[in-house]
């Protein structure tokens, strides 16, 4: 049976030129019979397991690639992968093509050593980069590069060992997640956090970096930008309103913010979701 299947591609102008070229991107339940093998590939594979497991091959090393595993596969190294028996893999994936700057990245952050990395709560990362493709209002170019922004984070991440057990987080992230969930239509600085907790600034943001994979501030965006996505199509308050009660500067500091979020302005979110 053939995987289930769901790819973007970036048709591009000119992609050679580019330093770093995204050729496809996919999301793939690999069932029992599914197998790739390349002999001499010219593409580097960067993946995510969100369930399931696999087997991979690299030159004569075999890995067993579990849930929250992540996949980094270079070019010129044959390498092969499957499903194991009787056990669905469900995986994201970009396959990347690169002149030297890709190679010389990953060289310097010592992520050639190893091709799979485990117990890394990066999903976040690979479904914001399919929110990104599925944006109509952001030209190819501009899908392109943000997902390009966020390939790079992720690397980055890796490279900081930030592995992440997410099923027992550290209880000082709990309290903060918990304080800033009940008060997220307030005003929350890292400075607030810092003074509420006890903790520093550098603190606060390792320990978010540590277990969510982005700083304290993006967390308490994100989590006002999903509180408004609900008030525009739940309520008729005004976006000004929604940008008060939301404590945000003013409304356009709130638009601005949502339209860089949502990839559309507050008044077409509306428009198009109620």
């Amino acid at each position: 049976m053939e995987p289930i299947l769901k790819t973007f591609g970036f048709p591009l102008d000119n992609p050679i030129a580019l330093p770093v070229h995204i050729q496809m991107m996919g999301f793939e339940i690999c069932e029992k019979t599914y197998h790739i093998h390349r002999k001499d590939p010219n593409i580097y594979v960067l993946a995510y397991t969100i369930n399931g497991e696999g087997s991979v091959r690299c030159k004569d090393t075999i890995e067993t690639i579990q849930k929250k595993d992540l996949l980094l596969l270079t070019p010129s190294i044959e390498h092969e992968y499957r499903t194991l028996p009787d056990k669905n893999w469900v995986m994201l994936w970009f396959n990347i093509s690169s002149n030297y700057l890709l190679s010389e990245f990953i060289s310097a952050y010592g992520l050639d050593k190893n091709f799979i990395y485990k117990n890394y709560n990066y999903g976040h990362f690979f479904m914001e980069a399919y929110k990104i493709v599925n944006m109509n209002s952001l030209s190819l170019e501009d899908k392109h590069r943000r997902i390009i922004a966020i390939i790079y984070k992720i690397l980055l991440y890796i490279s900081n060992g930030n592995e992440i057990d997410y099923d027992n987080p550290p209880k000082s992230f709990m309290r903060m997640k918990r304080y800033i969930d009940n008060h997220i239509k307030e005003r929350i600085t890292i400075n607030k956090l810092s003074i509420e907790f006890n903790l520093s600034v550098r603190q606060i943001n390792r320990i978010f970096n540590k277990c969510l994979g982005v700083a304290p501030y993006e967390y308490i965006l994100d989590k006002k930008i999903k509180l408004s996505c609900m008030l525009l199509q739940n309520t008729n308050l005004s976006i000004k309103d929604i940008a008060i009660r939301l404590s945000f500067a003013d409304e356009y500091y709130f638009s601005n913010i949502f339209k860089v979020k949502m990839g559309i302005s507050p008044a077409y979110y509306r428009k198009n979701n109620n």
